[in-house]
């Protein structure tokens, strides 16, 4: 599989909607009604909200395009309330079902990477995971990032990684 990874532009935008809906309707579907995904999709993921989302300064939606379309999306950026430059916070991290275990998730996370090290002012990098999904915590740490049982949060896990050693 050819996989292309590039900046979102609003020619992405249905494809990312694509993708949410996919992710969103398996991942909630035990526990959300469809109506109430269906209105978390159109708030979160509506033309206007990605437009908007994409001139932010504090965000950044990378995608990986394939064969049959966008099959993975990684948004990252400032921490919400916090407009340090030197740490960043993985918002969404999103891979098409049929392509999980491709390593999609890894080839975006290095993208992502190699764009904060290239600014030098970013020395971290980090992301919540659900205390129970073990699958997503795996993923971390087979790509360099370490748990900080004193950063969690209530049914989070804080995963970190050093971009640059410390000082």
């Amino acid at each position: 599989m050819l996989l292309t990874l590039s900046q979102a532009t609003t020619a992405d935008i249905p494809g990312i909607q694509t993708l949410a809906k996919i992710v969103f309707q398996q991942a909630m579907a035990a526990t959300h009604d469809a109506a109430y995904i269906e209105r978390f999709l159109q708030r979160v993921y509506s033309e206007n909200s990605l437009k908007r989302a994409f001139v932010n300064d504090g965000t950044i939606f990378l995608v990986a395009h394939a064969d049959e379309g966008i099959v993975g999306m990684l948004q990252f950026g400032s921490p919400l309330f916090d407009d340090c430059e030197e740490r960043k916070e993985i918002h969404k991290l999103y891979i098409h079902p049929d392509h999980i275990r491709h390593d999609i998730g890894g080839h975006l996370l290095a993208d992502m990477i190699t764009r904060l090290q290239a600014t030098n002012l970013v020395r971290e990098v980090f992301a919540y995971v659900p205390a129970g999904e073990t699958a997503r915590q795996n993923f971390y740490a087979k790509h360099g990032f370490e748990h900080i049982a004193a950063q969690d949060k209530q049914d989070e896990q804080y995963w970190l990684k050093l971009l640059y050693p410390a000082e």
